[in-house]
């Protein structure tokens, strides 16, 4: 079993990379404890979030917004559900994958406000992940958190009586960050550390607006242990689960039919 051990540089501030991860303000917790960003945050700006016509991507949102039917689940979010083949789940139920490869939380919101979860579409589940890709970008995790809020909010408005399950970021690594150098090292630290500092914020999102928040990462990433043989290789790049990865997030959802009764 291949492990990578993580020696964090901290979860505020990195010394090389001054990238704050965890002061910033939070919104009255008694309505929504989302962090308060600017409308402009590329984690949350429509106009950074949409699809230029020549990007590949716009075809499959096109896709998207034509679907119509009733579902016990709805997948929605970026690679992790993008290329989870859920009929290899033992006893999978009827769902439709909203999943697009490369997607951040702005993509996500103007797929949304584009037309994406149409009013002739009903579920009893929406399974959320979303996240990664901004903090690939070095995004802050105010911000991604607040970029997640908002789609979280977006849902519960197209569909208000569906319950959100709600992913917790899943980890990612790089073996380009095994370099003996240390400027490597802070990069390892500043990703891992500001995607629990992500999770840390979300997981204050369940109960709210039909929310239920599934820490799914602790098995991919615990201790400052990265459980790699989760993840398919992909040139030293770890980031898309293995089928045994996938089979962890089942389990979670199963849990969560099994306690609301719904796994008959």
């Amino acid at each position: 079993m291949k492990l990578y051990k993580i020696v964090f540089a901290g979860l505020c501030v990195l010394t090389l990379f001054t990238v704050s991860t965890c002061e910033f303000e939070y919104q009255d917790e008694s309505v929504f404890p989302i962090p308060v960003v600017s409308k402009n945050d590329p984690a949350v700006s429509e106009s950074a979030g949409k699809y230029s016509d020549n990007d590949s991507r716009k075809d499959i949102h096109d896709s998207f917004k034509n679907m119509a039917g009733d579902f016990q689940f709805i997948l929605l979010g970026d690679d992790i559900i993008a290329y989870w083949d859920w009929d290899d789940m033992p006893n999978s139920s009827s769902y439709y994958n909203f999943g697009i490869s490369g997607d951040d939380t702005a993509n996500l919101i103007w797929r949304l406000k584009d037309g994406e979860l149409s009013e002739s579409i009903t579920a009893d589940y929406v399974v959320l992940h979303i996240g990664v890709n901004n903090v690939k970008n070095w995004q802050s995790a105010a911000s991604v958190a607040a970029g997640i809020g908002e789609i979280i909010k977006l849902i519960n408005k197209k569909l208000p009586y569906t319950q959100i399950l709600l992913f917790s970021v899943l980890p990612y690594y790089d073996t380009a960050w095994d370099d003996e150098e240390e400027w490597e090292w802070d990069i390892a630290s500043f990703m891992l550390s500001n995607i629990q500092s992500v999770n840390n914020i979300i997981s204050k999102y369940d109960g709210f607006y039909n929310t239920s928040y599934i820490d799914v990462a602790s098995s991919f990433f615990a201790d400052g242990v990265f459980y790699d043989e989760l993840f398919e290789p992909d040139d030293g790049y770890y980031s898309t689960p293995t089928a045994e990865g996938y089979g962890y997030l089942y389990d979670e959802i199963l849990a969560v039919l099994s306690n609301s009764g719904d796994d008959d």
